[in-house]
């Protein structure tokens, strides 16, 4: 791995680590802005800026041929990526900023798991421990070794939805693969997110009060503008860039520190204790991860 691949890794990982202690604060700690608002303002941002960098690289007429051709399978990944936010943005809002980051780092265990049972791709010996590992850490960190509290901890629900957060991610993972590798990972995402802008609004109709996006304060304006614009948009392109420069497997292995920068981060800002249930949890998780990742 060159320098400039590594420099981009870690810029992208500090991003992304510091995207559930974002989110927890916007949505649980502040309270300046609900689950919902939230979710939608983040798309319509980010979606800007992908669709600005996708037309740097191809014509609005190659775009709009992409999109005709398969525009119900961009509907189906942006469905789910409007499920996913909305899970892990409520889950985050009831739970810890390190929960969301571990638990919704279980989508390649769940990936697995529906690639055995609905593409027919075996599951060999290795990745079954790593699921296993993963499965003990996630229990771990959610019941602080205490498994008792499982379900009468306060922030059940939260991890609950965060948990199934990431099997939504798996989902749209499945859903867009065959079309990443054909389309390429910024044609289409850029070409869904239209779809999860649409589903999203009548969320934030119903559940969200759009009206308090203008009192919110300056540092909860310049943070939504950071979750939006540097998590969901600059992050993703610097996604796609290192996909470019190595191996997806290898990238996908690299990104495991990102757990590491929110407990570093939720530690400082929001003051979560780091727990020697929280570290034993979060090598598990992280170890399972590895190992299912870099299955060949």
């Amino acid at each position: 791995m060159d320098r400039r691949t590594l420099v981009l890794i870690l810029i992208l990982t500090a991003i992304w680590g510091t995207g559930p202690v974002v989110a927890r604060f916007l949505v649980g700690v502040s309270g300046e802005i609900t689950p919902t608002d939230l979710a939608l303002v983040r798309w319509i941002i980010a979606f800007t800026f992908l669709f600005i960098m996708l037309s740097r690289n191809q014509s609005l007429n190659e775009t709009k041929l992409t999109f005709k051709a398969d525009w119900l399978r961009f509907l189906a990944i942006g469905a789910t990526i409007a499920i996913f936010g909305l899970l892990f943005l409520f889950g985050v809002s009831l739970s810890f900023a390190v929960n969301a980051a571990l638990l919704t780092n279980l989508h390649p265990m769940f990936i697995a798991i529906l690639a055995h049972l609905f593409l027919n791709e075996k599951t060999g010996v290795k990745q079954l421990l790593g699921i296993s590992a993963a499965v003990i850490g996630m229990l771990v960190v959610v019941t602080n070794g205490d498994l008792s509290s499982l379900v009468l901890s306060e922030q059940f629900v939260g991890d609950l939805l965060l948990i199934l957060s990431a099997f939504a991610w798996s989902i749209q993972s499945l859903l867009a693969r065959k079309y990443v590798k054909k389309y390429g990972g910024l044609q289409t995402i850029t070409l869904s997110v239209p779809f999860t802008i649409i589903v999203l609004i009548p969320f934030a109709l119903i559940f969200g009060n759009m009206q308090s996006l203008f009192a919110v304060s300056l540092i909860g304006f310049l943070l939504i503008l950071y979750f939006s614009l540097g998590i969901s948009g600059i992050g993703y392109v610097l996604w796609f860039l290192i996909l470019r420069r190595i191996e997806t497997a290898k990238a996908s292995v690299s990104i495991l520190i990102v757990p590491i920068y929110t407990i570093i981060f939720a530690a400082i800002f929001l003051n979560e204790p780091i727990t020697l249930m929280v570290v034993a949890g979060t090598m598990l998780v992280l170890t399972g991860i590895y190992l299912v990742t870099t299955v060949k």
